[in-house]
């Protein structure tokens, strides 16, 4: 799930910033050629540029890994439903460069018992993952000459996010009472229809995140760890840097000043070129025809994010004109 302010993904789908049509299970790090010849995604595919060779990117630690554990896992699928005894018109189904295997409860129901067991998260190995970092950095720094450096969160986040981080912590059981129902009964959970509903429902290994660190260490890759959330740190690496972006999975970045933010979902470097949808704060004013593009932070709070419940929020009584365009 993207992370930030509450209904902001809705809004930039709707406004061709994010595809309206996705490959939301690809076994690909990179955007999918396949929702470009959508019509829906007219106005995304309108909205792609080019990423300039040699350009820094900062990458979101928790976005990347997200995203490479749902790649990763989409893979493994992939590799357990190959290894079944299928006929000759059904061989190439599960292909990786084809179409995702999103539906799985077909797909599942005509396997064995050890063969659904081994498309659980927890039977993934780490190797998967750190092979997608090796093949994430072999393309953008090696072909593409990126600069990349990527940030962790840090402890203190916590004491500003408490209650974001409490109801994650509260879907931990949850997750772990989905794995003991399935394997002593072999029910999945009723909500899981997609290949990454099912990433979401079942827990992952608590390494996932350290095997990524480790792979990008010994690719060189310089990382930071700060001290509380790393949003803020990166966007003043990159502030009124015109070829230097933020990379991630959280649309707070779309609120800060000055800054080129790519979402994750959007990047293609599979090509000779690097293409990808670059949000900046004051063309989404623009386009909200806001009178200042300080106003969006204001909307943000009105909107409810990770850090503020809009219900419970006290707020100064303000003229409507100050904010000028369309309530």
């Amino acid at each position: 799930k993207t992370m930030g302010v509450k209904g902001w993904s809705w809004f930039l789908r709707k406004q061709g910033y994010l595809p309206q049509d996705r490959d939301c299970c690809s076994c690909s790090i990179w955007r999918s050629g396949t929702i470009l010849e959508s019509s829906a995604n007219h106005d995304f595919a309108s909205r792609l540029t080019v990423v300039p060779k040699g350009s820094e990117l900062h990458v979101d630690g928790n976005g990347l890994a997200f995203m490479l554990h749902r790649v990763a896992y989409a893979r493994h699928f992939v590799n357990v439903l190959q290894h079944r005894k299928e006929s000759s018109t059904n061989r190439g189904l599960y292909k990786s460069n084809n179409r995702t295997p999103c539906s799985i409860k077909k797909k599942l129901s005509k396997t064995s018992p050890a063969q659904a067991r081994q498309v659980l998260p927890c039977f993934m190995t780490m190797k998967q993952l750190s092979e997608l970092v090796v093949e994430f950095v072999a393309e953008l720094r090696e072909k593409h000459q990126m600069k990349i450096k990527v940030y962790w969160d840090g402890d203190q986040r916590h004491v500003f996010k408490a209650s974001t981080v409490a109801k994650r912590q509260e879907k931990i059981p949850l997750e772990w009472s989905n794995l003991q129902l399935y394997c002593e009964n072999g029910i999945l959970p009723a909500s899981a229809t997609k290949l990454c509903e099912l990433e979401q429902l079942l827990p992952k290994c608590r390494f996932f995140r350290t095997e990524i660190i480790e792979a990008l260490a010994q690719s060189n890759i310089p990382q930071v760890y700060c001290q509380g959330e790393a949003d803020g740190y990166m966007a003043r690496a990159v502030s009124g840097k015109p070829r230097a972006f933020i990379l991630g999975e959280d649309s707070d970045f779309c609120f800060f000043p000055d800054v080129n933010y790519i979402p994750l979902e959007t990047l293609d470097a599979s090509q000779t070129i690097t293409t990808a949808v670059v949000i900046r704060r004051d063309e989404l004013a623009r386009e909200l025809q806001l009178v200042d593009e300080n106003l969006l932070v204001e909307m943000a709070i009105l909107c409810g994010n990770d850090y503020i419940d809009p219900l419970s929020a006290s707020l100064d009584q303000c003229h409507a004109r100050k904010y000028g365009g369309n309530p």
